[in-house]
């Protein structure tokens, strides 16, 4: 959903400030973006493993009776 909306914005960005898209595309920080997106990917991802491992060696019905985080 937010990648349609970031491309229109930058397509309209590019347009109102009279730029070339080809000269913004040169200057565009691709690696910090991708590595930045990465990075938070890897987090999500192991915040959902940590959580999943501690969930599966839980009792289950302890834990949702359990009210302290």
């Amino acid at each position: 959903m937010t990648l349609p909306l970031t491309v229109a914005f930058v397509l309209f960005a590019v347009k109102a400030s009279y730029l070339q898209l080809s000269k913004f595309m040169d200057e565009l920080p691709v690696i910090p973006v991708t590595a930045f997106t990465l990075v938070i990917i890897l987090s999500v991802g192991l915040a959902y493993y940590i959580g999943g491992k501690r969930l599966l060696y839980s009792n289950l019905s302890d834990a949702l009776k359990n009210d302290a985080l």
